[in-house]
């Protein structure tokens, strides 16, 4: 469940933020994970943490590679001319 919502998460970012917003919501979204279920030991905690992490990039970089499309998709439906030359 939290590989997708940091997914998720990582989606909606890309699509309106840039890169530099990465490293504080990783580094936030780890505090939060170790303060709230750091009872099942370290070692368990850092794995839960790198996979946060990582969901997190990886939802970004979907977002980044969807927000051409989704310019695309709003400029057809909203019946604007591309600005594309």
């Amino acid at each position: 469940m939290l590989i997708i919502f940091t997914c998720i998460a990582g989606v909606l970012l890309g699509l309106t933020y840039s890169v530099f917003v990465l490293l504080p919501l990783t580094l936030i979204g780890g505090a939060a994970y170790a303060f709230l279920f750091g009872a099942e030991g370290p070692t368990a905690t850092i794995l839960a943490i790198a996979m946060l992490a990582f969901s997190l990039q990886a939802g970004y970089m979907l977002g980044l590679m969807g927000r051409f499309r989704l310019i695309q998709l709003r400029s057809r439906l909203g019946g604007v001319q591309s600005k594309r030359v």
